[in-house]
């Protein structure tokens, strides 16, 4: 039975489950505030959502690990741990799961409270800032991972340029979404 190509496949299926369900659930919070409420179908559904990218997360977790050792079983190292492609994609993995656990205890309470009311300022109020960082944090990450796996490995930038970019991004986006979310909520 090949192991490797066993782990890899659940990898890739966790990615996609992360990926999609992260892609979804900010399409589906912007779609709520461009009509400024949060009804009790998308609250559940974007729990649901939320289940999924976690368990694409787990899924994605495990396989990485059981990959790293079935590699270091074979050949005594595990060589891709030097790479700084693979450096940046492992702090970005990191950083999504400490930010789903930000959103879980922070962000998951303020929606709940905010269903079937008129989102507005004053209802979000300090929480604005909260929802763009944690939302741009989360789509710049599952986004950058996904584009640093299927760049050319002619492309070599070092992990540090990697983190920039990434950083810059998580930035201006966060920059961006708070802007967006209070002239939409205004």
């Amino acid at each position: 039975m090949d192991y490797e190509l066993i782990a890899l496949t659940a990898h890739l299926l966790g990615f996609a489950l992360g990926l999609g369900g992260a892609t979804i659930s900010d399409v589906m919070f912007l779609k709520s505030v461009n009509e400024k409420t949060i009804t009790q179908e998308k609250f559940n559904t974007l729990k649901t959502l939320s289940r999924v990218i976690w368990i694409g997360l787990i899924i994605l977790i495990v396989s990485g690990a059981t990959m790293f050792t079935l590699i270091y079983m074979e050949r005594g190292s595990i060589p891709m741990l030097a790479s700084p492609r693979w450096q940046a994609k492992l702090i970005m993995v990191a950083v999504v799961l400490i930010n789903g656990f930000v959103f879980m205890k922070k962000i998951f309470p303020v929606l709940r409270s905010a269903v079937g009311q008129t989102l507005s300022l004053g209802l979000l109020g300090k929480n604005i800032w909260l929802l763009a960082i944690s939302g741009t944090i989360s789509i710049v990450s599952w986004y950058s991972i996904f584009i640093i796996s299927i760049l050319p490995r002619t492309v070599r930038p070092s992990v540090f340029i990697f983190l920039g970019i990434y950083v810059a991004l998580i930035i201006c986006g966060s920059l961006l979404a708070n802007f967006t979310l209070r002239k939409k909520l205004r």
